[in-house]
């Protein structure tokens, strides 16, 4: 059995656009990083069966430091990972394989909607803190030879 958490605290987070001009502070606005992001994980291991349940964390943020800015919630999302070493068993074909199955949002949580702001143009989602793909699945098989 494995358990862990990352954290990720942003401190500071300055944009200059000359030299000449002053710096702005971006952290926690629209299209910038957000000062927290945790991911915590649970796994289970035997000889041939790995199996791992990750929970993310995105912090809530403004889209901007005006009186009018909009509030952009938080984002928690859930991925789980299975992997399956075949034995290797003497002269048999499968020997060595390994099959990994992947799921990432598990449970296709939307990002938190954002409003059109600046040249960007972008509406409905922040795509430097979250993802609009949804439920992402993956199945792989590997062979060692």
């Amino acid at each position: 059995v494995s358990a862990g958490l990352n954290a990720n605290y942003i401190i500071d987070f300055k944009k200059q656009a000359a030299a000449t001009t002053p710096e702005v502070d971006v952290l926690n606005s629209l299209y910038n990083p957000v000062d927290l992001k945790l991911r915590g994980n649970l796994g289970i291991s035997t000889d041939s069966l790995m199996m791992n349940f990750f929970v993310n964390y995105t912090d809530a943020y403004r889209t901007d430091e005006t009186a009018n800015a909009t509030k952009v919630g938080s984002w928690v999302t859930a991925d789980f990972f299975l992997t399956y070493k075949i034995e290797p068993l003497s002269d048999n074909w499968l020997k060595n394989t390994e099959l990994n199955l992947g799921v990432e949002n598990l449970f296709d949580e939307a990002p938190p909607t954002t409003p059109t702001l600046g040249a960007f143009q972008l509406a409905g989602f922040d795509p430097a803190n979250a993802s609009a793909l949804g439920r992402f699945i993956t199945f792989e098989v590997r062979k060692a030879f």
